[in-house]
């Protein structure tokens, strides 16, 4: 089972951690005259932040997992992007592993990047991820994931989905269209609703907020015991599975609910939770939502309709364009980190936090939508 660690510790673990990392690994003999370069001319200064916007820079993305198809997909983003804006990108896979990011970390230093894109691998080694980082002289923009302090406040410009929005959207089609499903949600007190989130994702809980408080404003007369929240973080399976496993263990608990709403806050989830609809027999009688929507069209370019009828879709280039946006005008244009994306600088806080939301999509009409 997934352990919750707190901020505070799990600074402290890492920070810890890092220092026996550097001192294993860095390099103990630097470049001697007679070895270095006698040409230096057009050589990148880190003092220099007039550089020419042609000259390429190194930019490094961690990431916390490669198996879900969204890193994948920001990772595609970002080699697109390095190719327009003159960027080469090096990016590692923690496999969910804070001590293995913590090691990228180093090794990103040791290869000179110019700045880091970062999904933490925790939330909770976010200020240790920064703070070696800036040490180093290299900013960083988080990626999805917020990279906040103990106090909750951010650490560094952020680019985050706009949870809440995203969850009320999906239950707003949910309101308006669930007659043309077949799924009958007339007697609102033989509902159950669903939400499957990481407990131990911020943005998660937020996604999973935004749709239940919806789902509640919409659909009144739902009895709060017939409400619940598959955690994933309480399963030590894959993503899928872990879904898969919450959302069985729900259903067989409460067979005298006749009707399902769930909305999986991530597609990964969604993916277990419709599996988990066709096992137990329940496809005519649920409507799936997801946020993502990579695995929403994969299930539909199949063929597959029912139970998975929409998702709030976005792609891994509206993270992406963001992240390079923000890193670039810090690595190329000199600005500093709290002069980034004001207008997204919230009361309180000192760095900006850049929001994208997505579109609704369907069986009917992702054609037309997803290019």
């Amino acid at each position: 089972m997934k352990v919750k660690v707190t901020r505070r510790l799990m600074a402290l673990l890492l920070s810890t951690i890092l220092a026996f990392t550097l001192f294993g690994c860095g390099s103990s003999s630097p470049s001697t005259p007679d070895t270095a370069p006698e040409d230096t001319e057009g050589e990148k200064e880190a003092t220099d932040v007039d550089a020419d916007t042609t000259d390429t820079i190194k930019i490094g993305y961690l990431n916390k997992t490669m198996a879900i198809q969204w890193s994948q997909d920001v990772v595609d983003a970002l080699e697109q992007l390095g190719k327009e804006q003159n960027f080469e990108l090096v990016y590692a896979d923690a496999d969910f592993s804070p001590e293995a990011q913590l090691e990228q970390l180093n090794t990103f230093i040791n290869n000179d990047v110019d700045g880091i894109i970062c999904m933490v691998a925790d939330e909770g080694m976010a200020s240790a991820v920064v703070e070696t980082a800036n040490e180093a002289g290299i900013p960083v923009v988080g990626e999805s994931l917020r990279m906040e302090d103990e106090n909750d406040l951010l650490i560094t410009p952020c680019v985050e989905l706009d949870a809440a929005k995203c969850g009320a959207m999906n239950m707003d089609w949910v309101s308006e269209n669930w007659e043309s499903t077949g799924v009958d949600l007339s007697d609102e007190t033989q509902i159950g609703f669903i939400q499957i989130i990481d407990s131990q994702l911020a943005n998660e809980i937020v996604r999973g907020e935004g749709a239940y408080n919806e789902f509640k404003v919409l659909f009144p007369n739902v009895p709060e015991k017939n409400c619940f929240i598959a955690d994933i973080a309480a399963d030590s399976a894959e993503l899928s599975e872990a879904a898969y496993n919450q959302v069985s263990t729900i259903f067989s608990a409460n067979t005298a609910i006749t009707t399902w709403v769930l909305c999986g806050v991530m597609e990964d989830y969604a993916l277990g939770a419709c599996r988990a609809i066709e096992d137990i027999g329940y496809v005519d009688s649920a409507i799936l939502t997801s946020i993502g929507g990579e695995r929403a069209i994969q299930e539909w370019e199949g063929g597959t309709k029912a139970p998975w009828y929409c998702a709030n879709y976005y792609t891994g280039m509206d993270a992406a364009k963001l992240c390079a946006d923000g890193l670039l005008q810090i690595v190329r244009d000199g600005k500093i980190e709290e002069e980034i994306w004001p207008e997204y600088i919230d009361d309180g806080e000192t760095y900006a936090s850049a929001k994208f939301s997505g579109t609704i999509i369907t069986y009917d009409n992702y054609k037309d939508i997803v290019k």
